[in-house]
């Protein structure tokens, strides 16, 4: 016989947790705005959180409400906007919104002008809200008419000295969600149901997001039918925040930097990975001390092993400590044989047996370093990994190969996101 208050939790447990409810930080976010929107004291309004916090989100579902405290309200969104945007086409981009559009004759200073008159209007307030407009842009170089009578502007950005430098007299700070609410967004966005085997290992994860929603809704999207594992493997993967990138490519720069490493590295950024490719622009001394850092802020290494691989130093340095890490931290590692055999690299036959003998020379066959690095060769070499035998690309029909096995690698790296997630692409 259970327990009756046991049995008791069994009831009400899912009864409880089912129960849906409003989002208590974002309204006490939401309730701040509007009174900073009633102050005539305010021209300016900041509200700062990190990616993902859900500014965007929070702006958008208040656009009906702010509508009742203004004549006309105008919402300009600047998505993945790159810090070196040109300062015309964000002009552009406010023009098309008020549906007009510039010449080319037209200077910097008649765009300005333009914007202002179709933005100001008599004896109407109004409200214009910036989300996500690149912080070293200045609202008077843009057009945006402020410190008026009547007019109000609301931006977003990622803190509160970005706030202050965009002009700011009042900002306001989106918090991470609470821990329950984080759950809740968690167990309606997967869409399972308590009780569920899942409960306990949801409720990990959820914790682990740290109150983001954006973090939230990736990991849910990248659980979607996956497995109880699955979800524990995401769990022991968020557990290490100190992670930086989801990708680290370690390669032999002559070899394949141009011919395949940058498309894969090309690749992988348009599909949302956060990827690191080193581009030699370091300080020789410190550089091998920065790579074997980066490795150990990766959740996974994708190793490109060519023919000259082993004449590296610095390469074979990295393949130890991705090794380690696997070990370690059971990071992902991915090998591609490109233009090599598993069996040569195992067996030291061919060019890496002629790169590691100008080694021995150097350092001695009894060296303990070439023992680890003969060693990280052979574990690198049963790994199963992509095969490429195409290394010249000397025309279409290699071209074609080399590129299927891009697609091939990022379906893979897709289908591994639940294990790739980083907290610091949430943090600032």
């Amino acid at each position: 016989m259970l327990p009756a208050v046991l049995l008791l939790l069994l009831v009400l447990v899912p009864i409880i947790l089912s129960i849906s409810f409003k989002l208590d930080s974002r309204k006490e976010c939401s309730d701040e705005i509007s009174k900073a929107l009633n102050n005539k004291k305010y021209h300016v309004i900041g509200l700062y959180g990190s990616r993902g916090s859900g500014k965007s989100a929070l702006l958008k579902s208040k656009l009906k409400v702010y509508e009742k405290y203004f004549s006309r309200v105008f919402y300009f969104a600047f998505p993945n906007m790159s810090k070196n945007q040109d300062i015309k086409n964000i002009q552009e981009q406010i023009a098309n919104k008020l549906k007009f559009c510039f010449e080319r004759h037209h200077t910097h200073a008649q765009r300005v002008s333009m914007i202002n008159s179709k933005l100001i209007s008599k004896g109407e307030t109004t409200l214009i809200i910036l989300d996500g407009l690149p912080t070293m842009y200045k609202l008077r170089d843009l057009g945006i008419p402020y410190c008026r009578k009547g007019f109000m502007v609301l931006l977003t950005t990622r803190n509160k000295v970005d706030c202050i430098s965009m002009g700011c007299n009042h900002s306001i700070r989106l918090n991470p969600l609470y821990r329950d609410e984080a759950f809740e967004l968690l167990k309606n966005l997967s869409g399972f149901r308590v009780p569920s085997p899942l409960f306990g290992v949801a409720l990990e994860v959820s914790s682990k997001c740290n109150g983001s929603p954006g973090l939230i809704k990736d990991v849910v999207s990248s659980l979607k039918s996956k497995s109880i594992e699955k979800w524990k493997e995401t769990s022991v993967s968020l557990s290490h925040s100190t992670a930086r990138y989801q990708i680290f490519l370690n390669f032999r720069g002559e070899d394949t930097r141009g011919s395949f490493t940058r498309p894969l590295y090309q690749s992988l950024c348009s599909e949302g990975f956060e990827t690191y490719m080193d581009e030699e622009s370091l300080d020789p001394g410190a550089r091998i001390h920065k790579l074997l850092d980066d490795i150990e802020e990766s959740r996974s290494a994708i190793v490109i092993l060519s023919e000259s691989y082993a004449n590296s130093e610095w390469t074979l340095r990295e393949l130890v400590k991705i090794l380690d890490c696997q070990k370690r931290k059971n990071q992902l590692v991915l090998p591609v044989f490109y233009g090599v055999e598993p069996t040569d690299i195992r067996n030291l036959k061919g060019k890496f047996g002629e790169a590691m003998a100008e080694i021995e020379n150097k350092f001695g066959k009894d060296s303990n370093t070439i023992h680890e690095w003969k060693q990280a060769l052979r574990d690198i070499s049963y790994l199963k990994g992509e095969p490429c035998h195409v290394s010249n690309l000397n025309g279409e029909q290699d071209i074609r190969i080399r590129d299927q096995l891009i697609e091939k690698i990022v379906r893979f790296a897709r289908d591994q996101r639940h294990r790739l997630h980083i907290q610091s692409m949430y943090m600032n």
